[in-house]
């Protein structure tokens, strides 16, 4: 633990805004604590009938700088620093200054504080006098607001130290979280619309993605719930406060109940200002049998298998084909033409074809989710397409499949590869994935 006092007489710091509050206090001392720097800024009292030597007239503490807040201590006191000199008038004369019981937008008006009039001209000399103009007058609006209305240094804002741990409020287990879940789906689902985005939790399923698509496998179901529920946790009250933007705009926040944290279905996320890394927070997995079977008997969705790799192949070459159609897929039929064209290169031929003569640009490109953690990604970049599948590691695992030979994602590491494949090998594996439960056609030598 070290304390530093930078007095009134010398100017000594290497940090300049110390050295600004000096200007306004006799004393400013800073100490290092273990977890935390505390900031003391006091002044000595001059009556002479008290044996009180000095007022302290503010005291923070500021975060060390760690994580997210890497940029270093001293950038840390330095932005706290600044954020009290913006207001350091209405922390030494408070006693002054007007006295607001509330924080109402509604202040006395006079006719010596009316906005400035927007010039007509578009001289730059006038504009800068009118914005300099207009920054005065806003500013003149929050004389009603005292220093802590306008400088909240309490522990959730930049650069200051947050005493409690409020992490210790979450859920300790898996089984915890699960039954939160299975409350909001419950309140969700029986609630006036049947879904919505309420106060303390969302059911977000206003397009019953949940049960649209019949059977479910293990895996989708829980992905599905995952996607569709937020939580929000560790409630506190917040009162009412003052916001300011650089311009001296203000807005008044009304009091209202907020949250620390909120839950994505996968893991914990700090609400607001964020005070803790993802590392620190804790993460929580729904992939729980008993919440499987429960999650089937409320919604009645029948089991199915995780879809195969085969099966998401030819799903995913045949769509990326009739992505290349556009607005004529209607037109082209891609599942007929297979079912009629004699072999892969009768196919490609037709449906380059069709291309050209309807001036269909097959630049461009698209991904999306698929089911059972696949994932897709289609490049065209005016030549033959090529088609990426990932799928998530995890459920590969839950459905014994090896991920040995599969290269991981570039941009996922938890996701592998599973099919890269373009140009004549797409149009190839539309075709024979397609027709491989049809009655093959009789081929000739002229068909090669």
């Amino acid at each position: 633990m070290s304390c530093c006092v930078i007095p009134k007489a010398k100017k000594s710091s290497s940090i300049k805004q110390l050295d600004q509050l000096r200007d306004y206090f006799d004393f400013v001392e800073l100490e290092d604590l273990e977890k935390y720097r505390v900031l003391t800024l006091k002044n000595q009292v001059k009556k002479r009938d008290t044996i009180i030597e000095y007022e302290v007239c503010l005291q923070v503490k500021i975060a060390y700088a760690s994580g997210m807040y890497s940029s270093g201590h001293e950038k840390l006191l330095e932005h706290v620093c600044t954020q009290i000199l913006e207001w350091n008038d209405k922390l030494l004369y408070f006693d002054k200054q007007k006295k607001s019981a509330q924080l109402s937008l509604f202040g006395d008006e006079t006719t010596e504080n009316k906005p400035p009039v927007r010039p007509e001209s578009g001289e730059e000399k006038s504009w800068s006098k009118y914005w300099a103009e207009e920054k005065k007058y806003k500013r003149k609006q929050l004389e009603k607001f005292s220093f802590f209305e306008l400088c909240p240094l309490n522990g959730h804002t930049y650069g200051t130290y947050q005493d409690i741990d409020y992490r210790e409020h979450l859920p300790k287990t898996n089984k915890e979280m699960i039954k939160l879940v299975k409350d909001a789906i419950i309140r969700g689902t029986t609630s006036e619309k049947g879904h919505g985005r309420f106060d303390d939790f969302w059911w977000d399923d206003e397009y019953k993605w949940m049960t649209r698509d019949g059977a479910l496998s293990d895996y989708e179901i829980i992905s599905r719930v995952k996607n569709l529920v937020r939580l929000y946790l560790v409630p506190y009250h917040r009162d009412r406060y003052v916001t300011v933007d650089l311009s001296y705009t203000h807005w008044l926040i009304e009091a209202k109940t907020d949250y620390r944290f909120w839950f994505d279905g996968r893991k914990i996320n700090s609400h607001g200002h964020h005070w803790y890394e993802e590392k620190d927070l804790p993460s929580y997995e729904l992939y729980d049998l008993e919440f499987i079977e429960w999650l089937r008997e409320f919604f009645n969705i029948p089991y199915k298998d995780m879809i195969s790799d085969e099966d998401i192949l030819k799903s995913k070459v045949v769509e990326t084909l009739e992505s290349m159609l556009w607005y004529k897929k209607e037109e082209y039929n891609l599942l007929q033409k297979i079912r009629t064209c004699k072999n892969w290169k009768h196919l490609k031929a037709d449906f380059m074809s069709f291309m050209k003569s309807n001036d269909l640009d097959s630049n461009g490109g698209s991904s999306g989710y698929c089911i059972d953690g696949f994932s897709s990604s289609v490049n065209r970049d005016g030549k033959l397409p090529e088609l990426t599948i990932k799928q998530n590691i995890y459920a590969r695992e839950l459905a014994g499949r090896s991920i040995d030979e599969l290269k991981r994602s570039d941009y996922n590491d938890k996701e592998v590869i599973v099919f890269s494949i373009k140009g004549d090998e797409i149009f190839r594996l539309a075709y024979e994935l397609t027709r491989k439960n049809i009655d093959p056609i009789q081929t000739t030598l002229f068909d090669f």
